[in-house]
């Protein structure tokens, strides 16, 4: 298992472009064995996909929760099913909407080999939501400033290490912020 890959992707009834994520995916050609983690936060739509492994996707795992959480909890819950399972490779986190680049798991791969005992945020630069989103968006960002003095620009699409997986307790921080949680049990963070 020393060079696989898991990549944590949660997802609430946006079948069609977990779809195209996963696609998308395999063109990257990563040279790594990649197991695919999909939290299925209650979805009401049925899965439209037929999941088929290839030469680099080896499996693809599906935690259905009996409930709707949100994304911040299916994400917290993906991280301790990987925990639970020791599976010992590093985890990427990226959100199965859309917003996330996949083209960048490349390169957050390299830059966790200059820094490999550092989890790799990547920085939110183009929302497609609409203008009144946006705006409530960056009052967020302005708010956590003024309330913890951190500038926190980044989503949930990130590198997590083996190494600190192991040693991050999934604590109820996680439930509610991926990327607070992140920044208040992890000092090894670097973002990209």
């Amino acid at each position: 298992m020393h060079n696989n890959l898991v990549i944590l992707t949660p997802v609430f009834n946006d079948w069609a472009s977990l779809k195209i994520l996963i696609n998308n995916i395999k063109k990257l050609n990563l040279k790594k064995k990649i197991i695919i983690l999909i939290v299925n936060d209650n979805s009401k739509k049925k899965s439209q996909i037929f999941f088929k492994k290839d030469k680099s996707i080896i499996k693809f795992i599906i935690v259905n929760l009996k409930e709707n959480c949100g994304s911040q909890r299916a994400i917290a819950i993906g991280l301790n099913y990987i925990k639970i399972k020791k599976y010992n490779s590093p985890v990427i986190i990226i959100d199965s909407d859309g917003e996330d680049n996949p083209d960048l798991i490349k390169k957050i791969l390299d830059y966790s080999k200059k820094y490999p005992n550092y989890i790799i945020t990547v920085n939110r630069t183009f929302r497609t939501e609409n203008f009144i989103i946006k705006i409530f968006y960056e009052l967020n960002i302005l708010l956590t400033i003024l309330l913890t003095h951190k500038f926190i620009r980044f989503g949930n699409y990130s590198l997590i290490p083996k190494n600190i997986l192991y040693k991050i307790n999934i604590t109820s921080d996680f439930w509610f912020s991926y990327p607070s949680a992140i920044l208040k049990n992890c000092k090894n963070i670097i973002n990209k």
